[in-house]
């Protein structure tokens, strides 16, 4: 509940402040603490109405720190807190480590949000460079060598504990159904039973075996169909909340373990919740540059324990879990997943030809191209990527001397169909493409810029040829 503390009639750009408001008026309301978001009704009810929500969420990511110290840090946080209520579609989250971290929907947004700031006389304020988040997956080619389809044995500490599963991919059908249920996911994770379970349960035994035996070049379309529905049956776990399109799969023979469409927990192992975690660290974290990862399936066969009283086993569990699910993902092509824009265009016959150089520039792909027959001017759609947005519509303007303007609106997530590792290597390769190929390899540009601003390890040399160099001054 929530307290009126004045009622005010709009007049152009002033506000009179009254006592009532007739109906067709249009008014504001000041409450006497900030809210996001509430309903207003003369009686009392249990339920408000439902929040709008956007159908992306903010993407391009900063981190905001005072430039004055800590003495400066307490109306920072004030500030931003009173940003993220006046504008709905702002995040800001507060690390662990103390970093204030802001998101918003795009470029333009965030320098709307930053002058916002500055109005509420945060002026003083270090802002970082915008980062843009992916996603890791694998995929399933056909014709790739049976041992990426062999599981992985991890023994720990000498065979005091063992594990052994294998990864696989998920069919794109199934990926949207869970999209869909993300509410349902959560609810699960929190052992949260309703009747949208089953009927999600459902859904998944009558439509996701044959989605999963389609899939070609993958462990499932050698699978029968009965063991197909065993597998739905026995889900383990899906994926924690940065990552939640994973499926854990419970395969193993002496471990009946309650299925996670059921309520109860009488007959849970010890160290279960060991390996759910090692999994929510292996998808939250994937093998290329430590991004969430999608649509992987890890398919547990074997899993025992010989020390159960040794209090340290569950840390070696959450840990060997993690590497094993890392290196099942390595034997399968790796790809990195970027956030997509839906750009449209408008220019003029001139402007045409300088807007597709633009947009090739910025690795976008062109969808239509259509002409207004009212207003002549020519409408362009395209994806393109969220990374590749910064300055775009500037660069556009200047191209095109002012003729075109840009419209970005979040679309979806794309598999970028590029392989980060890919280097010439048979001799007709290297004929046709060179040593290092005649093309940048966006994917691995991306991994590799990834990397360096998390502080991992990457194969750029400072220098390529050091014996071509000349560090001697030649006396003349």
């Amino acid at each position: 509940m929530v307290t009126i503390s004045g009622v005010y009639l709009l007049m152009g750009r002033e506000k009179i402040a009254v006592d009532r408001v007739v109906a067709g008026a249009v008014c504001a309301i000041e409450f006497s603490s900030e809210i996001l978001a509430t309903t207003l009704c003369s009686e009392a009810v249990s339920e408000g109405l439902v929040r709008v929500t956007h159908g992306a969420k903010p993407l391009v990511r900063v981190s905001v720190q005072p430039e004055g110290g800590l003495d400066e840090l307490k109306s920072l946080r004030t500030a931003l807190k009173q940003l993220s209520v006046l504008d709905s579609n702002i995040r800001v989250v507060e690390q662990e480590n103390g970093e204030l971290a802001m998101f918003a929907a795009g470029e333009v947004h965030l320098q709307k949000c930053l002058t916002d700031l500055y109005n509420m006389g945060q002026s003083n304020i270090k802002v970082s460079e915008p980062s843009v988040p992916f996603f890791e997956t694998i995929i399933s080619i056909p014709g790739l060598p049976n041992s990426s389809m062999q599981p992985v044995d991890c023994n720990i500490r000498s065979g005091a504990a063992k594990i052994k599963l294998r990864a696989a991919a998920l069919p794109r059908e199934l990926l949207e159904v869970l999209e869909k249920n993300e509410d349902i996911l959560r609810d699960l994770r929190e052992g949260k039973f309703t009747s949208a379970v089953k009927d999600l349960h459902k859904i998944l035994l009558n439509d996701c075996v044959n989605w999963l035996k389609d899939l070609k070049g993958s462990f499932w379309s050698k699978q029968r169909t009965e063991q197909l529905r065993h597998f739905i049956d026995r889900i383990w776990a899906f994926g924690p909340p940065r990552a939640r399109f994973n499926i854990l799969f419970n395969a193993t023979e002496d471990y009946d373990r309650p299925s996670i469409w059921e309520k109860g927990t009488s007959k849970l192992r010890c160290f279960d919740q060991s390996i759910i975690a090692g999994f929510d660290l292996a998808v939250g974290a994937g093998p290329l540059c430590e991004e969430p990862v999608w649509g992987t399936a890890i398919v547990v066969d074997e899993w025992t324990v010989k020390e159960v009283d040794d209090p340290t086993m569950a840390g070696a569990l959450i840990s060997g879990m993690k590497q094993a699910c890392r290196e099942a993902q390595k034997k399968h092509p790796l790809r990195l997943m970027a956030a997509m824009y839906k750009c449209i265009v408008q220019t003029n016959a001139q402007a045409l030809g300088k807007v597709h150089t633009v947009l090739s520039q910025r690795r976008a792909k062109i969808l239509n191209e259509d002409m207004n027959q009212a207003s002549g001017l020519f409408v362009v759609e395209a994806h393109l990527p969220v990374i590749e947005s910064f300055s775009f519509c500037e660069q556009l303007r200047k191209k095109t001397s002012g003729l075109s303007s840009g419209q970005l609106e979040f679309s979806h997530w794309e598999i970028i169909d590029e392989d980060p590792f890919w280097e010439p290597t048979t001799e007709d390769e290297v004929e046709l493409y060179g040593v290092k190929g005649d093309a940048i390899n966006r994917a691995r540009v991306y991994m590799d810029a990834v990397r360096k601003r998390k502080g991992l390890l990457t194969d750029e040399l400072i220098v390529i040829n050091a014996e071509k160099q000349r560090t001697l001054k030649r006396n003349r």
